[in-house]
């Protein structure tokens, strides 16, 4: 451990050095039981104020009636959709994905605790569509750099005089959970 008491008396350095440790402790605490949290594998449905951001995000982005027919299209739109939620860049379980993990090597996508390629190929079938006049559902995996994979549930409708999109509902569960997979895309 580092001492902070350089430039004070020895008290007021074992002061701050326990301040320091309740601080730490703390924070590991709330990573734990954020982790924890995450990893019950309850449904998690997302509220309106999140989906009210996504929705406006996508009024720009075209993804027309025709797409959805389209596996690059709509592995596009729902890549697009899952970094809107997360902030961040994963993968849609798809053939396309399924395609890059064998360029970089399946096998390091089974240094986790998941060691059958099987489960891999399995989890990323095609996003299933299923579409009533302007009312659409898919369900779909989504691989995450922690080694997880979720599954998602949307619901939307398609606006054809706008030509966009919008979110009903996102219902998210863990499927797989943190570690086990690899990503070996990352840094």
């Amino acid at each position: 451990m580092i001492s902070i008491d350089m430039y004070m008396d020895k008290e007021q350095g074992k002061k701050v050095n326990y301040m320091g440790i309740i601080m730490c402790l703390l924070i590991a605490f709330q990573i734990i039981t954020g982790c924890s949290k995450s990893d019950e594998g309850d449904p998690m449905e997302e509220d309106h104020p999140k989906l009210a951001v996504i929705n406006e995000s996508l009024k720009d982005y075209r993804f027309l009636r025709k797409h959805f027919d389209e596996p690059e299209s709509y592995c596009s739109f729902l890549e697009e959709l899952v970094a809107l939620h997360y902030n961040s860049y994963l993968l849609v379980g798809s053939n396309s994905t399924l395609r890059r993990m064998e360029r970089s090597g399946v096998s390091a996508w089974l240094r986790g605790r998941e060691k059958s390629e099987a489960v891999l190929r399995q989890l990323c079938s095609e996003p299933k569509f299923v579409l009533e006049g302007n009312k659409w559902k898919v369900l779909f995996n989504v691989f995450k750099k922690d080694g997880s994979v979720d599954k998602w549930n949307v619901e939307g409708k398609y606006d054809p005089e706008k030509e966009h999109n919008q979110i009903d509902k996102i219902t998210i569960s863990i499927l797989k959970q943190r570690g086990t997979f690899s990503w070996p895309l990352m840094g």
